[in-house]
């Protein structure tokens, strides 16, 4: 059983997942695990950081982890979920009592004061039995309360769940759905109805349910599928009425002991509804929604567009990574001619019930692409019972988005709904496929959901420059959904020249700066190297999608619906325009190129080379070699020095896969022996260097070091290829090994890459 915590900032002292961990303990006579285990409920109660928790921008996740004896509890699932969660509810109420009510400031004051008494004086003074005395220190260093909104729910925590199972080999992973699965399929919906009444999550599971019945019901948080027929009413019914009095304690530390506080949980407590978002309510949309749109509009000329991508600086390592990261990379193409502010007139022509929070687009542009697409992934599944499911499923979703468009928590709920199909459905596909969304909604899904976010805006066509600064002001403003004005100001000093645009990135390390600022170079049209690239992209995904099937569906099964397999066995056109735009990001041809051919004999080969048969990673390696772009640009021997080095020490008469296998030599030293046989980066540099026969170190000193970053590979292209289940590495090996090729390159390459880049452009 998962629950999650609340995510936390920067700069704290004491752990919350500590405490929390404290609280769960057998520490004191009435705590939870001491309680379970004396009413013969569970042998053990842990609570620990999950494998889901992201340091780099400070979120927490705590896995409570409840053991249990089948045999004889298990009749009492229910009452444990019930036990669990009300204990859970009883720390929030007790910090809710602690926090609230105070100042913090007053707070920090008076506590400052307690331990420079306690400091000067052997005497200790009696601490009221609250939560903040079990947390001083976290709030001393947050200068905030601890809990003052409800626990998260599950939605919140679906994707750290399954990041979590990633790093879990398929064959370990004891899900309670195995578990219990040979129960009675009632207990299993009972079971997930009264745990999504009572925000908690059950790791588990989900197979599709290829039987289609008229009277289908779902869980709506896990997408359980079940008949009427199959649930009593009654027994779930049930579930509600089981109140009694719950004894539990915080320990109260007086005189140096440690002695209990009991609280009875109260039988006229009322549950309320997790509310996904608050913020979203007042005007901020009307105000600079409008304002930002009015700009857009009104200003831009026909010929001039932005694009505006969103994604979020996390890097999903699990293999759902193809299909969530379009999710979490969502483009929309905003031009002038192609965006309608509907009015009520329209609205009601269109079936759109819906009250307005903001302005609402019509998106024309990618319409037709985006139904092609989802034709074509069609064609694609071979099962007509899980087709007419996954049309069935789509029809309900747009109804419902249509029908209630300008809520952005239930649109933030519905697009999560669709996660819960890890190896069902395409969520972007989904999503993609409708026709009216708002950027409301889409703002709903980015805040919650998204831990860290960042935006790429660049403008093509006659902008000028206040009118550009005025767009990206207001777009910041109304993308972070906290239009402050104190929080704007520093990019007021900034020169936004026309024919740029600007990458904004939340500056989290530094709370004083609201948002870094990277420049870069305007994109007059596409480079020729995209195509070439994305051609590279698809094999290797196609390749990649053909190995990861082997591996997976051995353990779990088939799977019928997955963005690899509609990758499997869609046209290289789908795949290559989807990646199209992240491409773009690079101006120079040359530099681009460079990076692609480095980043793919670098990081993508070793990937691929133990999961790609040799026919088709030689097909792949060809690619490469003939590609005219590379003959014309003198890279065909570097490439070619690479290949050889390949077939030489793995392919031809070095080690081969089998004798790996025989050697028992595991993937991490595979990947290990692969950089240090024929990646060594010494080696690589040496013979670049010396092909490219510079000795002038004067490039280097001219070197606009901000521009060859932002032209360096793209990462979210990059992750598509990154799969951890297939190479097996460890965190820190993969990190410290990765980080540190990207740093020689950065620094032994930039004398040649300029060279070649002025050499390219002359």
């Amino acid at each position: 059983m998962v629950w999650a915590v609340p995510s936390v900032c920067t700069l704290y002292e004491s752990n919350p997942v500590a405490v929390l961990a404290y609280f769960l303990s057998d520490k004191h006579p009435y705590g939870l695990e001491n309680y379970l285990k004396n009413n013969h409920l569970a042998t053990e109660v842990k609570c620990e950081f999950s494998a889901m928790s992201d340091f780099d921008n400070s979120t927490i996740c705590a896995l409570i982890t409840i053991c249990i004896d089948l045999n004889g509890t298990r009749p009492d699932l229910f009452k444990i979920t019930k036990i669990v969660y009300e204990y859970l509810r009883f720390l929030s109420n007790k910090a809710n009592d602690a926090c609230i009510n105070k100042n913090s400031e007053e707070y920090i004051h008076n506590t400052t004061t307690n331990n420079n008494n306690n400091n000067s004086s052997n005497n200790t003074t009696n601490i009221k039995s609250t939560f903040d005395s079990c947390v001083r220190d976290f709030q001393l260093t947050q200068k905030e309360t601890f809990q003052c909104r409800t626990i998260f729910g599950p939605q919140e925590t679906v994707i750290w769940i399954a990041t979590m199972l990633h790093h879990t080999l398929p064959q370990d992973v004891h899900s309670a759905y195995l578990i219990i699965k040979t129960l009675d399929f009632q207990v299993y919906s009972e079971l997930l109805d009264t745990l999504s009444k009572q925000q908690a999550c059950l790791i588990h599971s989900f197979k599709l349910n290829p039987t289609i019945h008229r009277n289908i019901h779902v869980e709506k948080w896990y997408n359980l599928q079940y008949t009427q027929e199959e649930v009593s009413t009654k027994q779930i019914g049930c579930l509600n009425n089981l109140h009694g009095t719950i004894p539990f304690s915080l320990p109260l530390k007086v005189n140096g002991n440690v002695h209990e506080y009991l609280t009875l949980s109260s039988e006229n407590d009322i549950q309320t509804p997790i509310n996904l978002t608050t913020e979203f309510k007042g005007t901020v949309f009307e105000d600079y929604g409008s304002l930002w749109y009015q700009q857009l509009n009104n200003h831009l000329k026909n010929e001039a567009y932005i694009y505006v991508q969103i994604s979020t600086g996390m890097e999903l390592n699990y293999p759902l990574k193809a299909c969530l990261s379009r999710l979490l990379q969502l483009s929309i193409k905003l031009r002038s001619s192609n965006c309608e502010l509907l009015t009520m007139e329209s609205r009601m022509k269109s079936s759109v019930n819906t009250n307005v929070n903001g302005p609402e687009f019509i998106i024309k542009g990618p319409c037709e692409k985006i139904s092609n697409y989802y034709k074509e992934f069609l064609k694609s599944v071979n099962d007509d019972i899980t087709k007419e499911h996954f049309i069935q499923c789509k029809t309900l979703l747009i109804e419902e988005l249509n029908n209630q468009l300008s809520d952005p928590n239930l649109v933030a709920n519905n697009i999560n709904s669709c996660l819960w199909y890890p190896n069902e459905y395409i969520a972007s596909s989904l999503l993609n496929s409708l026709e009216y969304i708002t950027i409301a909604d889409l703002m709903a899904f980015q805040t919650k959901y998204f831990y860290q976010m960042e935006i790429i805006m660049y403008i093509v066509g006659d902008v000028t420059c206040n009118l550009a600064k005025d767009l990206f002001t207001y777009t910041i403003g109304f993308f972070k959904c906290h239009p402050k004005p104190k929080e704007i100001q520093h990019i007021e000093y900034i020169s936004i020249q026309p024919g740029i645009y600007y990458h904004s990135v939340p500056n989290i390390l530094n709370h004083e700066k609201f948002h870094q600022l990277i420049q870069f170079d305007r994109i007059e049209k596409a480079s020729s190297v995209d195509e070439f690239y994305c051609q590279i992209i698809t094999e290797l995904l196609k390749s990649h999608a053909k190995q990861y099937f082997q591996h997976y569906e051995s353990v779990n099964g088939p799977i019928s619906l997955d963005f690899y397999k509609f990758a499997l066995n869609s046209s290289n056109l789908t795949i290559g325009t989807r990646l199209s735009l992240n491409s773009q990001l690079n101006k120079h041809d040359g530099d681009y190129l460079i990076n692609c051919i480095q980043i793919f004999w670098n990081e993508i080969a070793p990937r691929v080379i133990a999961c790609v048969d040799n026919n088709h990673l030689e097909q792949i390696c060809n690619t490469i070699i003939s590609s005219e772009l590379v003959k014309n640009n003198n890279l065909e021997l570097i490439s070619q020095f690479y290949w050889d080095k390949i077939k030489t020490n793995l392919l031809d008469g070095g080690i081969s896969r089998k004798n790996m296998l025989k050697r028992e030599m595991n993937r991490e030293k595979l990947l290990e022996y692969f950089h240090k046989t024929y990646l060594n980066p010494t080696k690589k540099i040496t013979i670049l260097i010396d092909f490219r026969n510079i000795e002038s170190n004067e490039s280097i000193q001219s070197l606009n070091i901000t521009k060859i970053n932002g032209t360096n590979f793209n990462p979210n292209l990059n992750s598509y290829l990154k799969d951890e289940d297939l190479m097996n590495t460890s965190y820190e090996f993969s990190k410290q090994t990765f980080n540190d090729l990207r740093t020689i390159q950065r620094i032994k390459t930039i004398k040649h890459i300029e060279s070649f880049r002025m050499k390219f452009n002359n």
